[in-house]
């Protein structure tokens, strides 16, 4: 059967058809005790209906009060079952001092969050301070859904000035953790000057999280600033190095051109460095590294001061690049694609901040200028792009997205993250407004929130990605690429909306089988989607044929033949006897060496349409030439032993066919009147046993095995 593709398709892209998804601002939130310079939004995370926002330099504690400069925050929202975004939670640490910067980084996984405060001085207890050594606090929620630390965790070997926790990523019971100016290798030696490194904590059956291993690159050096920022994802982990200035073999230095490093855990849970990653057109201050992200078998990595668009063609000072690198079957990663922006312009430092889920990814252009549409110029107001990857693995822009009060120095984008469902939060930390656009207060910051109100898609047209004729009973396979749920399904109609629906479903892939040449028609259902137009699609059907078999009541006689006769199609038509692919004959041709049973006609035709018939062929059969020769076969029913007692005694052979006429068995008999013969290694069924002797006489039998 085969399958023909529909893709829908999307208005301004020629290399594949796809839909244009209808992501659009839900709501912009800020904090409910908004000061001025608090930063709100400079780090953000989503999931599910769960959002955290770090502002690292917020002063106050969770009721408002005891101001402490720079200690930090963040604000906890949920989503209710409307669909807007609430904030429910003001965290801190429990201690929350001067300068901490608690919340300059954020992570959510499950039940799990993790903040970073990279200007920490103390230790887990709370002693030991050590200036900048950095720490990071695990909240979990309780059975009252209310956040709660419960644990703070430090490096192993912390020092002055090592930033532990300025990135930090949580995926299930792994966390990993940046320290980019730390000194030491793996093994508390090697001393090179902001090296960098990362930690990796696990969490136990108690809920602990235990340090399991420090990880540096193999190939470290002074100020390459290893874990600037990280990202894990199963067993694999990425560390951004954006000031190292060697390749993958660890030669060609260029100053500052950055790199990536990708790490597994093996069978005994040990993480070692798997793969070094730069880019195909790597060049001095392009900062590759600088953001990363991992999903399944794909890690994205910006440079955000890199300047070429995808073409290593058209510099643009720091306009800024993204790289895509996806792992073979080698497992090997290798740079499948460079993303640039539509609209790329310079110094809008595209791919500073990074997210990716599935096949969604945002990046962050928060110095970007123009809204929308390319136009309405605000110096760093900011924008952020959506990127989609449909079933033909390549990556392709959706949309871009702005603030819709959007200002100048807003720095929209300067943090991005994106769920599995497409939910979208995208920070502004110098946002002066709030949320209803008043209440100004310099750089309070802000965050908005995306996502998809109708999970509609534009559809412009449905094309056949091919001229076949489709043939009947032929599937059509049907592509929807944006987000879809479980509260919209695709519906498709045959000859109108009002009539029932002849296929649906919620995935992006689904077939159904046209049954005649007419207009189809496919929406989306649910929600607001109930408002779609229905949108047309026309299929073309090859005309059913017909077809009919005649046989004559002496099948085996000199004069035995079938006539077969077909309708509904063009006359050049071939057959094949039984679906074997041999024995093709015209419509009229001598059967008389086939065995009488079972069998299936086909039919096809120049388009390679089919159809089909089943018929008995002369399942009464009678002897013919020498009408004197009979036989007795016993017994028979039989478990596989069978006597065959002949009236005269002749040479010749015994063949058994199955009803469909395959020969399953064959032997020769001499001139005796009893043959003793085995049908042991056949499947129990009904078989025709054919005698044919020396003299040409032809004998059948229905036996029973």
């Amino acid at each position: 059967m085969k399958s023909i593709l529909f893709t829908l398709s999307f208005m301004g892209l020629s290399a594949v058809s796809v839909a244009q998804i209808s992501v659009s601002e839900l709501m912009k939130a800020v904090a409910s005790d908004r000061q001025e310079a608090d930063g709100f939004g400079w780090s953000v995370d989503i999931e599910g209906n769960y959002a955290a926002v770090g502002t690292w330099l917020e002063d106050h504690d969770e009721s408002g009060a005891n101001f402490m400069t720079s200690a930090g925050s963040v604000y906890f929202f949920e989503r209710d079952e409307i669909g807007n975004w609430n904030q429910v939670q003001k965290l801190v640490p429990s201690d929350r001092a001067e300068n901490d910067n608690f919340g300059f980084s954020v992570s959510i996984s499950g039940d799990y969050l993790v903040v970073g405060a990279p200007s920490e001085d103390e230790d887990e207890e709370g002693g030991s301070t050590v200036s900048n050594a950095g720490s990071a606090y695990i909240f979990a929620k309780d059975e009252d859904g209310l956040w709660v630390e419960t644990q703070k965790i430090v490096a192993g070997d912390r020092g002055v000035n090592d930033y532990f926790g300025r990135s930090l990523s949580l995926s299930g019971d792994y966390l990993i953790l940046g320290a980019h100016l730390e000194d030491e290798d793996e093994g508390g030696g090697g001393f090179m000057t902001s090296a960098g490194s990362a930690y990796i904590f696990e969490k136990d059956g108690f809920g602990v999280w235990n340090q399991v291993e420090k990880i540096v690159s193999d190939d470290r050096a002074s100020n390459d600033q290893f874990g600037i920022e990280v990202d894990i994802s199963g067993n694999y982990a990425v560390v951004g190095a954006w000031y190292e200035d060697e390749d993958e073999a660890g030669g060609s230095s260029i100053v500052d051109a950055g790199s990536a490093y990708v790490f597994e855990r093996d069978g005994g849970g040990a993480w070692s460095q798997v793969q070094k990653l730069v880019s195909s057109d790597r060049s001095a201050i392009d900062y590759f590294g600088r953001s990363v992200c991992i999903s399944g078998s794909t890690v994205v990595v910006g440079a955000w001061f890199e300047d070429h668009d995808e073409m290593g063609e058209n510099p643009m000072s720091d306009a800024g690049s993204v790289y895509v690198f996806v792992q073979d079957e080698d497992g090997i990663w290798n740079q499948t694609q460079k993303l640039v922006p539509s609209d790329r312009a310079a110094g809008d430092n595209f791919g500073r901040n990074i997210s990716i889920a599935d096949e969604l990814l945002i990046v962050g252009a928060y110095r970007e200028d123009h809204d929308e549409e390319g136009g309405d110029f605000m110096s760093n107001s900011g924008a952020a792009y959506l990127f989609e990857r449909p079933f033909d693995g390549v990556w392709y822009e959706i949309k871009k997205l702005v603030a819709s009060d959007r200002s100048a120095n807003d720095n929209f984008g300067c943090d991005v993250a994106i769920s599995s469902v497409g939910d979208i939060i995208c920070g502004a930390n110098n946002e002066d407004e709030d949320a209803e656009g008043g209440a100004t207060i310099l750089n309070a910051g802000s965050v908005y929130f995306f996502g998809e109100e109708c999970f509609l898609p534009n559809i412009t047209e449905l094309n056949l990605s091919t001229t076949e004729t489709i043939c009947p009973g032929d599937e059509v396979s049907l592509f929807i690429i944006g987000f879809l749920n479980d509260a919209v399904e695709w519906v498709v109609y045959e000859g109108g909306c009002d009539v029932d629906p002849i296929a649906s479903s919620t995935d992006w892939e689904f077939n159904f089988t046209p049954t005649a040449s007419t207009t189809y028609f496919i929406r989306g259902e649910g929600g607001c989607a109930d408002d779609l137009a229905c949108e047309m699609i026309s299929v073309n059907v090859h005309p059913a044929m017909s077809l009919s078999v005649e046989t004559t009541d002496e099948f085996f006689g000199s004069d035995g033949s079938i006539d077969l006769t077909v309708s509904g199609g063009t006359p050049d038509f071939t057959f094949d006897w039984d679906n074997d692919g041999t024995g093709d004959f015209d419509d009229t041709e001598d059967l008389a060496e086939i065995p009488a049973g079972a069998y299936m006609v086909v039919v096809m035709d120049e388009n390679n349409c089919t159809d089909t018939l089943e018929t008995v062929v002369n399942s009464q059969l009678s002897i013919y030439e020498n009408e004197e020769t009979q036989l007795k076969l016993y017994p028979n029913p039989s478990k596989g032993d069978f006597v065959l007692e002949l009236n005269e005694a002749h040479e010749g052979t015994i063949s058994v066919y199955s009803v469909e006429g395959k020969l399953m068995h064959q032997r020769n008999i001499q001139q005796e009147l009893l043959h003793h013969f085995s049908l042991d290694n056949l499947p129990s069924g009904l078989y025709w046993l054919k005698v044919q002797t020396s003299d040409f006489s032809t004998m059948m039998q229905l036996i029973i095995e």
